[in-house]
């Protein structure tokens, strides 16, 4: 009798401690939801691929497209690079973040520009331009070199290289193979919201205003001139930057585009 006893005792202590496991589990996995939510990513036009990632590390690289909906997200700020073929990529990296909050979904909806690409691109290298810069930074083995801004890399699929400084005001110049007309300027720039002039010359001595003191977002901006304008010389000043001041990388400009049509 002791040992059936034993028995009962011993089958009911081992449900017992089941119970509690499965009670502990329950309650863990309540509690985890309890910090969890979720971000709609969505784009106009839609069919962007998703780069999203905290300062815990990357949630997806390109393995989603817009819209889409990233559940079980951990509580705070996301960073977001939407990229799509024909479209400047746009950028969620150091502001307008959007936070995600336990038991909510936040949603982003970001309008893609249209890459400009009409006529020639005068300033692209394989054109036979050349630039030069006031300077410009290295940080974790890559120098963001003047002449990546005219290398018609601009997006994750092409490698994606640009020039950047760390101190400002800083210039980037665009020299010709010779004089020509131009007539729409794009700077694709990205991370920072940046306030720029664009000067244009054709000697390099003497200079005119192609775009008054500007302030341009995050992404790809193209300014068409009133009419075309003769220059050799093309020179983009960054006066100021919404980059942090302990930020390296201050401009961040992928590409720097001269139109002739």
């Amino acid at each position: 009798m002791k040992r059936a006893f034993d028995s009962v005792r011993i089958w009911n202590a081992g449900r017992a401690v089941l119970v509690c496991a499965a009670l502990f589990l329950l309650t863990s996995c309540n509690l985890t939801g309890l910090n969890q939510g979720a971000l709609l990513v969505q784009s106009n036009p839609s069919g962007a691929k998703i780069s999203l990632w905290n300062q815990n590390g990357s949630i997806s690289q390109y393995e989603y497209t817009t819209p889409h909906t990233f559940t079980n997200l951990g509580s705070g700020e996301y960073c977001i690079t939407l990229s799509k073929d024909g479209y400047y990529e746009w950028h969620a990296i150091e502001i307008d973040l959007p936070t995600v909050t336990s038991g909510q979904t936040a949603a982003v909806t970001a309008n893609l520009e249209q890459k400009f690409s009409q006529g020639t691109n005068l300033a692209l290298e394989s054109n036979g331009a050349t630039a030069t810069a006031s300077g410009y930074t290295s940080y974790g083995g890559y120098a963001a070199r003047p002449d990546q801004a005219i290398d018609g890399a601009a997006n994750v699929e092409q490698g994606r290289t640009f020039w950047a400084t760390g101190t400002l005001p800083a210039w980037l110049t665009v020299t010709l193979p010779s004089v020509q007309a131009v007539r729409t300027v794009v700077v694709h720039e990205s991370y920072h919201d940046l306030t720029y002039t664009v000067e244009g010359s054709t000697d390099g001595v003497s200079w005119s205003t192609l775009v008054p003191s500007t302030f341009s977002p995050h992404t790809g901006r193209f300014i068409t001139l009133p009419s075309p304008v003769q220059v050799r010389h093309v020179r983009l000043t960054v006066t100021a930057s919404t980059a942090p001041g302990s930020h390296l990388w201050k401009t961040n400009v992928y590409e720097f585009e001269l139109w002739q049509y």
